[in-house]
């Protein structure tokens, strides 16, 4: 699909799409007493990560000339990783600070927000040729 059309929508509908989801799915977490509607809550969750990453890679394939390509993705990933990496700790820092199981609904909203304008701000590339 993301060869078909242009990746940039795609993101912004699964970035928009988790910040719109965050909350309804934090609060069926916390209010689940059934490990099925955990698993089930957590299989929609999911299927809006795999949403999100199946034009990531293409799309980094594309903003850097082949020149820089690898340098460029991987400090982009392992930028990802440690952001990613923090996250828990972010996360237990919002819920002791608020007193609120929910908290860290901010920190979905802040990081889709910021992939949002990001997208937002990328060229357009579907359908450019690549050099090898």
């Amino acid at each position: 699909m993301t060869d078909r059309y242009d990746r940039r929508p795609i993101l912004l509908a699964s970035y928009i799409i988790f910040a719109v989801i965050a909350w309804p799915v934090f609060a069926l977490l916390i209010a689940a007493t059934n490990l099925w509607v955990v698993g089930a809550v957590y299989l929609v969750f999911m299927f809006f990560t795999g949403w999100a990453q199946v034009p990531t890679w293409p799309l980094a394939t594309e903003l850097f000339p082949a020149s820089v390509r690898y340098s460029g993705i991987a400090i982009g990933y392992n930028l990802g990783v440690i952001i990613g990496g923090i996250t828990p700790l972010v996360a237990a820092a919002l819920v002791a600070g608020t007193g609120s199981r929910t908290s860290p609904v901010y920190w979905i909203l802040a990081v889709a927000l910021i992939g949002v304008i990001t997208v937002a701000r990328l060229p357009k590339t579907a359908s450019k040729p690549l050099p090898a």
